[in-house]
């Protein structure tokens, strides 16, 4: 486990590697419009926990 998972503790493993191939996904296209979409999918489904 790296300390970079600590930044959000309460999130599950799974989760994590979820996220973690998102981000991987958005870095390979670098297109703002598609990070900006995936950080507001993102940032819905962790409010909606």
């Amino acid at each position: 486990m790296s300390k970079k998972k600590e930044v959000i503790p309460n999130l599950p493993i799974a989760e994590w590697f979820e996220l973690e191939r998102n981000m991987e996904i958005v870095a390979r296209m670098s297109t703002e419009p598609v990070r900006a979409i995936l950080t507001r999918n993102i940032e819905q489904k962790n409010e909606s926990l």
